[in-house]
C-alpha cells in the first residue's frame, strides 16, 4: 500500500483550505456588490418628485409668451440664458420652457381650405413621433399640437360631407369604428419611438407627465434598448403602429388647424398616394412661426418677412425700392386702420414705368427637390403642374419630401417595403422612400390645407450611431438601387 508523508497531507490540506477561504470571500463580495447594483437599480424615485418638477416646469411659462405663432423674445440674463442654450442644443431650449405647451397658432391656411368639404368618415391615423433626446419642452408642445387639431369640438368639424359618396350610406364623424362619444377624431394613437435618449426627463418623467395630462389611452411610448437611428426608429414604430395610415412626424413640429383631415381624404380617395403637409419654419432662436420657404431665405415674401419681425410700429406699411410717395399719402392709411383694426389697405398704384413688379401671390408654397450630391432642396411648383391640379389647393406632385414631414396608407407602406433597414443613422432615407414611391406605381403630393411648422436646427446638437457619414453611405446606396444609369451623375461630384 502506497504510504504518503504525513507533512505532504497536511500541506495539500492547507491549500485547499486557502482556495476555498478565497472563493468563499470572493463570493462574498461578489454578492454584496451585485447587491448593491440591484439596489441601486431598484431605486424608485417618488411620483411625488415627478409632480413637483412638472409644476416647477409649467411655472416657468411666462403667459401670452410666443401665443399665435408670433416670436418670442427675452431679455437681460434670460436672453443670455437662451442664446446659451441655442448654441449648445441648436434650439433655444431655455425661451421654450417659457412658452406655453398648448400655445396657439394663426389658421395660415390659403382661405379657400376653409370651404372644402371632406367625408366625414375618414382612414383612422397613427402619428409616429421619433425622438433622441430632444428638448422635453419641444416634445411636449409637439404631442399638444397633434392632440389640440384632432378634438371633436374644434370648428372646423363642424362642416364634413355625410353621405358617402360611392353608396349613398350616411357616414359618422371619424373613422370606421370608432365610438362616437370618443373626443377625438380619425387619431388612433400617437406613438412616441425613443431611440435610446439619455436625457432623465424623457424618461420616467415623460411618462408621468402623458399618464397625468394628457389622455394615456391615446399616447404610447415604444422605448428602443439600443440607438438605431431615424431610419430604423421609424420602422420600429410602424411596425407597432395599428392605424390605417401611418403619419410620421419628427419630434419638433407643431401642427396647424385642420391639418390631419386633407391627407387623410386624399389617401382614401387614392390609397397609393404619399402625402405631405406644407411644411412651415419655427424659428429656433424665438419660435417664430413663419410660412416662407424653409430654405433659401431670398425673395421679396422672405424680405419682408424679416423686416416686419424687426419692426417695433403699430402699422406694418410695406413699400417696393422702386416708388415715390405722393403728397400726404400716409395718414389715410394710418386712419383706417385706427378705425378698422382687421382692415388691411392699400394705396392706389400709380404706373411709373412699364413694369408693375406685381407680387404672384399664388406660388405660396414649393415642394421637394434633390441635387445629384444626393441632398433635398425646395424648388418651384412647374408651370405644368400648376396647369395638371388646376387649384392652388388641389393635391400637388413633388418630386421627393423632406422626409421628417408625411402621411402613407399602412398597407401601401408595408407594400413598397418599409424602410430601407440597411441605412442607418440620418440622410438619405427621405430621397429613397421618394424615389421608391414614384417608380413603383404611387404617387408623392403636397396638401396645401395641411400645414405643419418644424423647427430647422442649423447642426445636430447629439451624435449619430457610430459616429460615420451616414449621410453619404445611405445616398450612395440609394442611387446605386434607384437611379440606374443616372448614379453616375451622383458618383462623380
Amino acid at each position: 500500500m502506497l504510504k504518503v508523508p504525513v507533512r505532504k497531507c497536511y500541506h495539500v490540506a492547507k491549500l485547499s483550505f486557502f482556495i476555498i477561504l478565497v472563493v468563499a470571500v470572493l463570493s462574498l463580495f461578489e454578492h454584496w456588490r451585485g447587491g448593491k447594483r440591484t439596489a441601486k437599480a431598484n431605486i424608485i424615485i417618488p411620483e411625488e418628485l415627478y409632480e413637483n418638477q412638472i409644476l416647477q416646469d409649467e411655472a416657468l411659462i411666462i403667459p401670452g409668451l410666443g401665443e399665435g405663432g408670433v416670436a418670442a423674445y427675452l431679455s437681460g440674463e434670460a436672453k443670455r440664458l437662451g442664446e446659451e442654450s441655442e448654441k449648445k442644443l441648436a434650439i433655444n431650449v431655455y425661451l421654450s420652457d417659457r412658452i406655453a405647451y398648448n400655445r396657439t397658432l394663426i389658421d395660415q391656411r390659403n382661405p379657400a381650405c376653409q370651404r372644402v368639404l371632406y367625408d366625414a368618415e375618414l382612414p383612422s391615423a397613427s402619428v409616429i413621433l421619433i425622438f433622441h433626446n430632444e428638448p422635453y419642452s419641444v416634445v411636449i408642445r409637439t404631442i399638444w399640437s397633434v392632440i389640440n387639431s384632432a378634438r371633436r369640438d374644434q370648428p372646423w368639424y363642424n362642416r364634413a360631407n355625410y353621405v358617402d359618396r360611392v353608396t349613398g350610406k350616411t357616414m359618422t364623424l371619424g373613422y370606421p369604428g370608432q365610438d362616437p362619444s370618443s373626443p377625438f377624431v380619425y387619431l388612433k394613437e400617437i406613438i412616441l419611438v425613443d431611440d435610446n435618449s439619455t436625457l432623465p426627463e424623457l424618461k420616467d418623467k415623460l411618462s408621468y407627465y402623458i399618464r397625468t395630462r394628457l389622455p394615456p389611452d391615446l399616447i404610447k411610448i415604444l422605448r428602443l434598448p439600443d440607438r438605431v437611428g431615424l431610419t430604423r426608429a421609424r420602422l420600429a414604430g410602424a411596425r407597432y403602429a395599428k392605424g390605417d395610415v401611418l403619419l410620421f412626424l419628427d419630434a419638433h413640429c407643431e401642427a396647424q388647424h385642420d391639418w390631419l383631415r386633407p391627407l387623410l381624404q386624399r389617401i382614401k380617395d387614392s390609397p397609393h398616394a404619399v402625402v405631405v403637409p406644407i411644411i412651415d419654419v419655427i424659428e429656433a432662436s424665438n419660435f417664430y412661426y413663419s410660412v416662407q420657404d424653409p430654405v433659401t431665405f431670398q425673395g421679396l415674401m422672405r424680405a419682408r418677412t424679416r423686416g416686419a419681425r424687426l419692426a417695433r410700429g403699430d402699422v406694418l406699411v410695406f413699400l417696393d425700392a422702386h416708388c415715390e410717395a405722393s403728397t400726404d399719402w400716409l395718414r389715410p392709411l394710418l386712419q383706417r386702420v385706427a378705425h378698422k383694426r382687421d382692415a388691411v389697405v392699400t394705396p392706389l398704384i400709380d404706373i411709373i414705368d412699364q413694369s408693375t413688379f406685381q407680387l404672384d401671390a399664388a406660388q405660396l408654397f414649393q415642394v421637394g427637390g434633390f441635387t445629384f450630391t444626393g441632398h433635398f432642396t425646395w424648388i418651384d411648383v412647374p408651370e405644368r403642374e400648376k396647369k395638371r391640379r388646376g387649384s392652388d389647393i388641389a393635391p400637388t406632385w413633388s418630386p421627393t419630401m423632406a422626409g421628417g414631414l408625411f402621411a402613407i396608407s399602412r398597407p401601401y407602406y408595408w407594400e413598397l417595403g418599409a424602410y430601407d433597414e440597411q441605412m442607418a443613422g440620418w440622410g438619405g432615407e427621405n430621397l429613397e422612400m421618394s424615389f421608391r414611391i414614384w417608380q413603383c406605381g404611387g404617387t408623392l403630393e403636397t396638401i396645401p390645407c395641411s400645414r405643419v411648422g418644424h423647427v430647422f436646427r442649423s447642426f445636430h446638437p447629439y451624435g449619430l450611431p457610430a459616429q460615420t457619414d451616414t449621410h453619404g453611405i445611405n445616398t450612395a446606396r440609394m442611387a446605386e438601387v434607384w437611379m440606374d444609369e443616372y448614379a453616375e451623375l451622383k458618383t462623380r461630384r
